[in-house]
């Protein structure tokens, strides 16, 4: 859902797939910087995700359990989806 702390934040591509060499993404929440240690950032492996997700792993942070995102998968997944075939 779209709403006020809605951000987009934009990727310098890592490959060669994406012609514009940049991709976005659409955030909730306002970034912010955290200074993260072991005792801070530890895997959670509560959550299984498919072998060709763009997700790397979760993580516990805190109360949070935010999503390390594979930033190579989705330029892939990006550039699979917006290939123009032609007949």
């Amino acid at each position: 859902m779209i709403g006020g702390r809605t951000r987009i934040v934009i990727f310098t591509c890592l490959g060669q797939k994406l012609p514009a060499g940049h991709f976005g993404i659409a955030t909730q929440g306002f970034p912010q910087l955290v200074r993260v240690s072991p005792t801070v950032v530890t895997p959670d492996s509560s959550r299984i995700f498919p072998e060709r997700a763009p997700v790397l792993c979760q993580v516990r942070m805190v109360n949070e359990l935010p999503l390390i995102h594979d930033l190579e998968r989705l330029e892939e997944m990006i550039a699979d989806e917006t290939t123009v075939t032609v007949a």
